[in-house]
C-alpha cells in the first residue's frame, strides 16, 4: 500500500447552506498525489465526513476575497479562509493564506475564476472613478444643452 503525505493542510470554515450562519469547521488537504480533499470536522477537529476528493485538474475555483468556492463534478463547496476578513479587513485577507493557496492550485492545473482582494479593490476603484467621470460629463453636457454651463474665459 502506497502512503502519500499531504503537501498542505488548512483548517477553515465550510458553508453547508447559503448564509454565514451555516459555517461548520472543515479541513482542506492537498494530498501528495495532487488531489484536493475537503472534510467536515467535529468540534474536536476530527474528520467526520469527506465532502469531496478530486484531482486538482478536475476542480474549478470561483468566488473571491477569503471565500473561494470549489466546484467538483457539478457540486459547489464554499469555504472561508478567514472569518475575520469578512469584516472588510484587507490585512486579514492578506494574512489568511488564501492567495497562496489559489496561486498554487492554479499552477497545479485547477481552473480558476477566483477574485483576490487586490483584484476586487482595483476593479472597484476603477469602476468608481469611471462612474464619477461619466457623471461629470453628463452634467457638463446637460448644462451645455440647457445653457446653464459656461466655460471660464
Amino acid at each position: 500500500m502506497r502512503v502519500t503525505y499531504p503537501k498542505a493542510v488548512r483548517d477553515l470554515d465550510y458553508f453547508r447552506g447559503t448564509t454565514q450562519l451555516s459555517a461548520v469547521p472543515a479541513r482542506l488537504t492537498w494530498t501528495g498525489d495532487d488531489r484536493l480533499r475537503l472534510e467536515a470536522l467535529d468540534t474536536a477537529g476530527a474528520p467526520i465526513e469527506t465532502l469531496f476528493e478530486a484531482a486538482i485538474r478536475d476542480v474549478a475555483i470561483g468566488g473571491g476575497f477569503t471565500t473561494p468556492s470549489f466546484s467538483v463534478a457539478g457540486a459547489g463547496y464554499r469555504v472561508d479562509f478567514s472569518m475575520a476578513a469578512r469584516t472588510g479587513s484587507f490585512s486579514a485577507a492578506s494574512t489568511s493564506g488564501v492567495a497562496q493557496w489559489m496561486h498554487a492550485l492554479r499552477a497545479a492545473g485547477a481552473k480558476s475564476h477566483y477574485w483576490s482582494a487586490t483584484r476586487i479593490a482595483v476593479w472597484s476603484t476603477a469602476s468608481t472613478i469611471g462612474f464619477v467621470i461619466l457623471l461629470f460629463l453628463a452634467l457638463v453636457i446637460k448644462g451645455t444643452i440647457d445653457g446653464t454651463f459656461e466655460l471660464p474665459s
